[in-house]
């Protein structure tokens, strides 16, 4: 089986090939000018690379959010799209499970800088079973949600945790720093495919957490 994920949620976006279990080639994708121009060529780019085409692709596996507005949308159409071009599968997965499924240990912390002094936040245990589910608010708030509470934290922006952040005082070796969530979301995309649990693509839905700053009237 082979397993495309796309994620485009955050500043810096990423792809990653999972091939049986494991991951064939991944790419990090810097688009200071957005990913929509991109997204595509490092698509076709990366499975060229492996000797393959889209139509090799088994299931596609976009990242759902929380993150960017329009880069969550940008992601989840694009494998929408080519999923329904090539009659595959689309597993969405949420980038703060992502980042817990590349974290370690039996309490999991998957943290995401949300910018407005917020983060996006959520709380799992060692089989991504949600403790506390995704939320965001200020750093303080997730960690006396916490209580007592001492997980391994998960996240793509160092600077939370960094001496000006306001994670700084979590211990260092309690810390794991994720480059992109693509692989983690490749492989598991992968496993809940081979468990039939695809979605359908006019269900696919972005993990938004926080409610757009323009909305349609109601």
């Amino acid at each position: 089986m082979l397993t495309l994920a796309l994620d485009t949620a955050n500043r810096r976006g990423g792809i990653a090939l999972a091939h049986d279990g494991a991951i064939a080639a991944s790419r990090t994708i810097e688009a200071p000018d957005g990913f929509a121009g991109v997204v595509f060529a490092e698509i076709e780019s990366l499975l060229a690379a492996q000797g393959l085409r889209v139509q090799d692709v088994d299931v596609w596996a976009p990242a759902a959010g929380p993150g960017s507005f329009t880069g969550v949308r940008i992601g989840l159409a694009a494998a929408k799209a080519l999923a329904e071009v090539s009659s595959t599968l689309v597993v969405p997965i949420g980038n703060l499970e992502a980042l817990a499924f590349a974290g370690r240990g039996d309490l999991r912390a998957a943290v995401l800088d949300a910018r407005r002094g917020q983060v996006f936040s959520a709380l799992y245990d060692a089989h991504l079973g949600p403790l506390l589910e995704p939320t965001v608010g200020s750093w303080e708030d997730f960690r006396a949600a916490l209580g007592k509470r001492m997980p391994v934290f998960a996240t793509i922006d160092a600077e939370l945790f960094g001496s000006a952040g306001p994670a700084h005082a979590e211990r260092p070796d309690q810390l794991i720093l994720v480059d992109t969530p693509a692989a983690s979301i490749a492989l598991l995309a992968e496993r809940r495919a081979r468990a039939g649990e695809t979605v359908p693509l006019e269900q696919v839905q972005p993990i938004y957490v926080r409610r757009p700053d323009v909305r349609e009237p109601e």
